[in-house]
């Protein structure tokens, strides 16, 4: 069972390197082939002179590049049986380019409980911060994670 003595703590660190094959299966995935996302001679010429991510594209990386905080996360204690995504937000400071490389850091930053008819609910909110190779902000997510005891 998670406890509020958990907040702050660091979950891991990691990297994702963002390629052009990756963004494409990703946006064709979502059946959002916008021409940014898939075209590379349309993204040159859009304003972001390049090709980007679709905006949930961190979803795809970030467990596997996050997998070092395994062992933290796991002492949370959370039933797997019964964990479900709750929510996820992204807040971007830019697009993020194909081509680059990301480094994240991950932390816990709220644990709380609620019960309702069918038990208690273990919520944990877990942070994530993006940046760049210059080490300037890309994008900061906030994902809740929502579990039943048993």
């Amino acid at each position: 069972m998670p406890t509020k003595d958990m907040i702050g703590r660091q979950l891991s660190t990691g990297s994702a390197t963002v390629t052009a094959e990756h963004v494409a299966a990703f946006a064709r995935a979502l059946g959002d082939e916008n021409p940014c996302y898939v075209d590379p001679e349309a993204a040159r010429r859009s304003p972001f002179g390049g090709l980007v991510a679709p905006p949930t594209y961190p979803i795809a990386f970030m467990t596997q590049a996050m997998s070092g905080g395994m062992e933290t996360f796991l002492e949370l204690g959370l039933n797997f049986m019964t964990l479900v995504h709750g929510e996820q937000e992204f807040e971007y400071t830019r697009p993020i380019r194909v081509g680059e490389t990301l480094s994240l850091s991950g932390r816990i930053a709220d644990v709380y409980e609620k019960t309702g008819s069918s038990g208690t609910l273990d919520f944990v909110v877990l942070e994530t911060e993006a940046r760049d190779a210059a080490g300037q902000p890309v994008f900061f997510s906030r994902n809740t994670l929502i579990s039943r005891r048993t």
